[in-house]
């Protein structure tokens, strides 16, 4: 089994469905109208009727991409126009044994009861998210973002067990069975980009630590801005920031305000002097490793690294044998899983390729000038792997006050 085998089998994958679709159009062409329509009625039909992101969501960077991600998958997304009440559930009659039968004992205490247990309505701001369930993808935005009940009867899953996006991205959803929604005012979005900027007046900018992603991008997108992280919670102008909040000291406003805007992250300027206790928030020199056997692993570290522009520097586990100054180069090296778990995965990693016969490049050369993309890793020889040398230059690096995140 070989590469060539690989790229043949796909191959022919492809002809056989390209000929097979080639020659039933009409049927796939039916078969892909009544699985829309079943979709568009499933609001009304199966339910929920849509999908709310709320306005005041405290991740509203998370949210776009999250939302953005819908989009790029067919899915529509439309914004409320004015605010939207959910009537509270109707309250139960109540059954033998429930509290409403337990407080009629007491004359006084049924009506404390039933104002502390009344349900209270749900109040879904303007300018909230909504992805309405009567659209032909609605399918793919209803799996993916309501709850998974996997059976342990059921037979083993694959690698793909967790799927509901709005907790995994930590953003709020509300499922909303309420087809009345399906008639409010709303507006089909294109592209979501959150709004950013500064707001108040002074030398002194505050950022809400509030987890989104986007915070790492604005770090390192001005690492020549001096910013510091709040140990603790504090306030400023009668705002609370959380613990972790960037402050700024002395700052430019035209570069930060362009900066913030871009990246959809609101900033607040002040001029008093938060008195609380801080650290610098360094910006620190990044590698990420690799070996040459299998780069799976390690690129699901880049595509977030890149898509958020945090830069790093791609090294070979080859490479680290080699060098043995790491401090000096990097502050932070982050180690995939590489070659399994366990001390059979250790050792794999520590031998890698076999040193036999003769040296085994990866790089371009006149004949095969596009070998390797611009940004990724060459070498004279990918056989050796890590090897002791390559372990003691680690320890050797953490002895030194460098970091190694080393993910198993």
């Amino acid at each position: 089994w070989s590469a060539r085998d690989n790229i043949n089998m796909q191959e022919s994958a492809i002809l056989l469905g390209m000929n097979n679709v080639a020659s039933s159009g009409e049927k796939f062409l039916n078969n892909f109208y009544l699985k829309s329509k079943r979709s568009v009625e499933k609001a009304r039909a199966e339910g929920p009727a849509a999908w709310v992101f709320p306005a005041d969501d405290a991740r509203p960077a998370e949210q776009a991409s999250l939302l953005n991600l819908f989009e790029l998958q067919g899915v529509e997304v439309h914004r409320l126009e004015k605010e939207w009440r959910i009537p509270a559930a109707q309250e139960s009659l109540g059954e033998p044994g429930t509290d409403q039968e337990k407080t009629a004992e007491k004359p006084d205490a049924p009506a404390k009861s039933k104002e502390a247990k009344k349900p209270a309505e749900t109040i879904i701001p303007a300018g909230s998210y909504v992805v309405r369930m009567d659209q032909p993808y609605s399918r793919l935005a209803d799996m993916t973002l309501d709850t998974q009940y996997y059976s342990p009867r059921d037979p083993r899953s694959y690698d793909d067990t967790g799927w509901s996006l709005g907790a995994l991205r930590n953003v709020k959803t509300t499922r909303v069975t309420d087809l009345a929604i399906l008639n409010a005012a709303m507006q089909k979005m294109g592209r979501i980009d959150p709004a950013g900027g500064i707001e108040g007046q002074g030398k002194t900018l505050l950022i809400q630590h509030n987890t989104d992603n986007t915070l790492a991008t604005f770090r390192f997108r001005l690492p020549g801005v001096s910013m510091e992280a709040a140990e603790d919670s504090f306030e400023a102008d009668g705002i609370r920031f959380k613990a972790g909040s960037f402050i700024i000291r002395n700052a430019d406003r035209p570069q930060l305000e362009k900066a913030a805007r871009d990246l959809g992250i609101k900033l607040h300027a002040t001029s008093a002097t938060p008195s609380v206790s801080t650290h610098p928030l360094a910006v620190p020199r990044l590698a990420l490793v690799h070996n040459w056997q299998n780069t799976q692993n390690d690129g699901w570290f880049r595509i977030p690294m890149e898509e958020l522009k945090v830069p790093y520097t791609y090294v070979a586990d080859t490479w680290l044998r080699e060098t043995t100054l790491l401090r000096e180069k990097f502050d932070v090296i982050i180690l995939p899983p590489m070659g399994g778990g366990g001390p059979a995965g250790l050792s794999a990693a520590l031998r890698g390729l076999p040193m036999r016969g003769d040296p085994r490049p990866w790089k371009n050369t006149s004949e095969t000038p596009n070998f390797v993309a611009p940004g990724l890793d060459s070498t004279d020889d990918i056989r050796g792997g890590l090897g002791y040398q390559g372990l003691a230059n680690l320890e050797r690096f953490v002895r030194e006050g460098g970091l190694l995140m080393a993910v198993q």
